[in-house]
């Protein structure tokens, strides 16, 4: 399945499940709330790794950020696509470490 199949089938899942109003409109306050909400998950992942509770609740975690990344790229109707291998075409063209030292 394509990234953008997965937006759509997670913008949609979020949809049914209540997340979404049809009537709240793209913009940028409900885009924050979702960027929050992805950093929530980040933090659940890193919590897994501090209490050391194994690779399949990281793996949990992880999944759950880029089904959070996946439905707010849907929600504001982003080609996945064509802006990921876009951008990793380009970051093949940076430098190591992007010319920093980390």
């Amino acid at each position: 399945m394509r990234l953008n199949e997965l937006s759509k089938a997670a913008y949609a899942q979020s949809c049914w499940n209540g997340f979404y109003d049809d009537n709240i409109p793209v913009d940028v306050n409900q885009i924050l709330v979702k960027l929050l909400l992805i950093n929530g998950e980040v933090s659940e992942a890193v919590e897994a790794l501090r209490k050391d509770q194994g690779s399949d609740r990281l793996h949990e975690e992880l999944a759950d950020v880029m089904i959070r990344l996946l439905d707010l790229a849907g929600f504001v109707n982003m080609d996945v696509d064509s802006h990921v291998t876009k951008k990793m075409e380009y970051n093949k063209l940076r430098k190591y470490k992007h010319g920093r030292e980390f």
